[in-house]
């Protein structure tokens, strides 16, 4: 039972007693507030590395805010009705906020650390939460009587000073105490009447007096483990006793801490420990320690199972926060995502599964939570047993951090996977490692003489192509004699750009370049060979793969591309190899395999090397092969009349100076000129707006065109911090005025810098003369194209859902299940409306 589902069947009990006020209800919600207030008032919260005491601070405001307080509330309620039948509460539970939150400081909460300044601040640090319990109010007025209540607790007995990995055996400290059983049992009896009086009217000078009694007592025993301890290390000559005793003074915990291995007869008691142990545990690897502190090294070498290789400090003290911790307790550091991962760690992570359950991996590696370079992980272990895993691997938001991916793992999987447990609670390397088992580098293709990959040309032989490149400015150019040329930066996805965008070439800029086959033929006859068969073509710098099939043999590749040919000129395999080199999965595995190949803006140099170890999927079939075929049929076919309009679009519009283009901006406001656009929008900007809406920052935009009946619409989404929000959406009846805005909107929206909603609508032109002017240029348009604007409209929208159905196609064939298909898309942005056409093609 949860204390939520306590305190609720606490309330159930309460409405009961007050329908009817029957004593054996009375008597039922009071045994039930009891029985919760003693599992509280029993809960004991350690921080073994306090440092200033922000943890503590934190786990202060939860119990206050979060358990004591809705629990007092309904104790109210419950004492009022005790009232009747002369009953009362005051003697469970403090009934002042400020004396209620001392009793949490001295009775729930504990912390150590080494630095005796940091145990002086901890204290300090959580006297002024306790304060910010106190309303100046309250102070007024006050009688003599009552001022003892507001006196300010003394936290020595639970904030101590001392090394928390330095100490004798557990065992061995309580057999030694256990002698000195009258002096345990005199040290509960005064800890239980220091608590009680720092809570009621006693004097503060009787509370001091009881507090040097305690340490008295703690003092003479802690002579005799020392004692002790020096018997037990002076067999170690390697290690500098005095050294340690001076700089790392130990913790005889079930001393320092009697309460919590004790009876209040002295007696151990069965379960042992503290009930919660929290933290942020020192980082300090072997190099540095070995260097600064060799004599903790050699002791934890001695001491500790987890001290195997080069152990970092953060592994012993999970192993000292697990031996801390009482049977059926709760454990959570945060901690560096080496230990999932690294190979001095992997003692610890089996002394993490073998002695508890390990409930949560929260991963925070995306989340800048340290200014130092540290990607940290929190985890949650119970000292019990159990298999199922929570992992949760959370993101940046405008806020506080959001849950990115949320998952379950079994346990048997981190025991199978001991040696590295980021394949299994890190989903993007759990995605990584499937996509290995299920494929193979594409050098194997190669190795099996099925596919040559290779560079396009040399630099000896791109100043000789230099030499031969001509600009087309006929209608038609013939194949039978002459090579379109391209490099890339005129090769897309599944599409050549030439004749649509300039190619720019040692110096030299062409709209349509061209070779002749002869010259090729005379000069590079290796190249001329590899051009005249089928192939695909790869751009070698772009942010992500772009590479298209020239299964008709009719383009040359320049510098800085790579080419794939295939021993049997098939074009059908080359298309469906295209596919698979363009889609999302490829995408993925660059962010994983190349990041050190990214340059400046994103960019990532892909060539032969890089190519070879692209993983593709096993056991692909005919069926697959004609499929993915007939599917870059559609999308080239698409995606070439978008390009088209677009480079179309642009051309008209530069053309007409500035006097003659009005920007959405500007129609999209209301007033007598614009209000005969009959645009429909979802609000109208402003230049004085300052909401979130129009000022927000954005890394990129994206455009998407659709329709509901005979509206079309183009809706606007923006990127940032890797999420994707719906943000603008416009709408008109005519075809044309809506094509119109998304190319303009399109072709703002390719701005490399930043930039907000509103710069991105004063940046999308069209033609003055209202809606007229713009019907005609679309008419233009589509007319030298041979379509209309329906049918491009239809063809814009239909190249996303194919491009989707694709995708979708593709992570089937790595037999990516619907869970890893969005690990995918998540990582590598694809924003959320194409996500979503992407998992409506998914098998369920």
């Amino acid at each position: 039972e949860t204390f939520k589902e306590a305190v609720e069947g606490l309330e159930a009990l309460l409405e009961k007693a007050e329908e009817g006020v029957e004593k054996k209800d009375l008597e039922a919600a009071l045994n039930k507030a009891q029985e919760i207030l003693k599992i509280l008032t029993e809960v004991k919260i350690l921080d073994p590395a306090c440092g200033s005491g922000s943890f503590l601070v934190k786990a202060f405001n939860v119990l206050y805010h979060e358990y004591y307080r809705p629990l007092l509330y309904v104790i109210d309620r419950l004492h009022e009705k005790l009232l009747e039948k002369e009953a009362t509460l005051d003697r469970w539970l403090p009934r002042i906020p400020f004396t209620l939150a001392k009793h949490i400081v001295l009775n729930n909460l504990y912390g150590v650390d080494l630095n005796p300044y940091a145990v002086e601040l901890a204290k300090v640090t959580m006297l002024i939460a306790l304060l910010s319990t106190l309303k100046p109010e309250e102070l007024d007025n006050l009688p003599n009587s009552m001022k003892p209540l507001y006196t300010l607790p003394a936290l020595r007995l639970n904030i101590r000073c001392g090394d928390s990995l330095i100490s004798l055996k557990k065992d061995m400290i309580i057999e030694i105490l256990r002698s000195h059983q009258s002096k345990i049992k005199k040290l509960y009896k005064l800890r239980e009447e220091f608590i009680s009086a720092s809570t009621s009217a006693t004097n503060p000078k009787q509370l001091l007096e009881k507090v040097r009694e305690l340490e008295n007592i703690i003092s003479q025993l802690k002579e005799i483990l020392i004692k002790r301890f020096r018997q037990e290390l002076e067999n170690l000559p390697e290690l500098s006793l005095e050294r340690l005793f001076k700089e790392n003074p130990p913790m005889f915990w079930p001393l320092e801490f009697w309460h919590v291995y004790f009876d209040e007869n002295g007696l151990p008691l069965e379960n042992q420990g503290f009930h919660v142990v929290i933290g942020n545990p020192p980082y300090v690897d072997s190099e540095e320690m070995t260097k600064t502190m060799p004599h903790i090294r050699i002791f934890c070498n001695m001491f500790y199972e987890a001290s195997k290789g080069n152990w970092d400090l953060f592994c012993i003290f999970i192993e000292r926060a697990i031996q801390l911790t009482r049977k059926g307790g709760y454990h959570s550091f945060i901690v560096p995502n080496k230990l999932l991962d690294a190979e001095y760690a992997s003692s610890i992570r089996k002394i993490m599964l073998n002695e508890c359950e390990i409930r949560e991996i929260r991963d925070y590696s995306k989340v800048k939570v340290f200014s130092a370079n540290v990607y940290p992980i929190v985890y949650v272990l119970k000292k019990s047993t159990g298999s199922k895993v929570l992992v949760e691997v959370m993101k940046e938001s405008d806020s506080i951090p959001e849950v990115e991916f949320r998952f379950y793992v079994n346990s048997e999987e981190l025991k199978s996977n001991i040696e590295n447990w980021s394949l299994v609670v890190n989903p993007v390397n759990m995605v990584m490692f499937k996509i290995r088992t299920a494929s193979d580098p594409l050098e194997m293709l190669e190795k099996h003489n099925r596919i040559e990959i290779s560079g396009a040309s040399t630099v000896s032989e791109a100043y000789d192509v230099k030499d031969l490149l001509m600009e087309f400015k006929g209608k038609s150019l013939d194949p039978n004699k002459y090579f379109k040329f391209v490099n890339t930066g005129t090769i897309d996805k599944f599409l050549p750009l030439w004749g649509m965008k300039k190619l720019r070439y040692l110096g030299k800029s062409f709209q349509k370049p061209f070779i002749n086959r002869k010259d090729v033929e005379n000069r590079l006859p290796r190249r001329y060979e590899q051009s005249k068969r089928p192939k695909i073509i790869i751009a070698g710098m772009s942010l992500k793969i772009e590479c298209f099939c020239d299964d008709k043999a009719e383009f040359m590749a320049g510098k800085s591309t790579s080419i794939i040919l295939d021993s049997k000129n098939d074009g059908c395999f080359l298309k469906m190899l295209s596919c698979i080199l363009n889609s999302k999965v490829i995408d993925f595995q660059l962010t994983q395999t190349l990041k050190g190949l990214s340059m400046s803006g994103g960019y990532i140099r892909i060539g032969p090397p890089q190519l070879k170890k692209l993983l593709l999927p096993k056991g692909v079939t005919k069926v697959d092969c004609t499929s993915l075929a007939k599917l870059y049929d559609k999308i080239a076919d698409k995606l070439r009349i978008r390009y088209n309009l677009l480079t179309l679009f642009e051309e008209e519009i530069r053309k007409r100076g500035r006097s003659l283009k009005i920007n959405l901006y500007d129609i999209l406001r209301i007033d007598e000129k614009t209000a005969s656009w009959g645009f429909n929008v979802s609000s109208y900007p402003s230049s004085n707006d300052n909401n979130d809406l129009w000022q927000k920052e954005f890394e990129s935009f994206h455009i998407d065109l659709g329709h509901e009946e005979a509206t079309k619409i183009v809706t606007i989404y923006g990127t940032s911090g890797g999420k994707t929000s719906k943000l603008y959406v416009l709408s008109h009846e005519s075809p044309h005025i809506i094509l119109a805005t998304y190319l303009s909107l399109v072709l703002a929206s390719n701005s490399k810098k930043e930039q907000n909603l509103l710069k991105l609508l004063k940046n999308a032109w069209l033609l003055k003369g209202g809606k007229t002017a713009n019907i005609n240029l679309i008419n233009n348009i589509v007319k030298r194209l041979r379509l209309d604007p329906e049918h491009v409209i239809a063809a814009l929208i239909e190249a996303a859902d194919i491009e989707a159905q694709l995708d979708a196609e593709i992570m089937r064939m790595y037999n990516l299940s619907r869970r890893e298909a969005e690990i995918i898309m998540r990582q590598i942005g694809v924003p959320d409306y194409l996500r979503e056409k992407i998992r409506n093609n998914l098998p369920n």
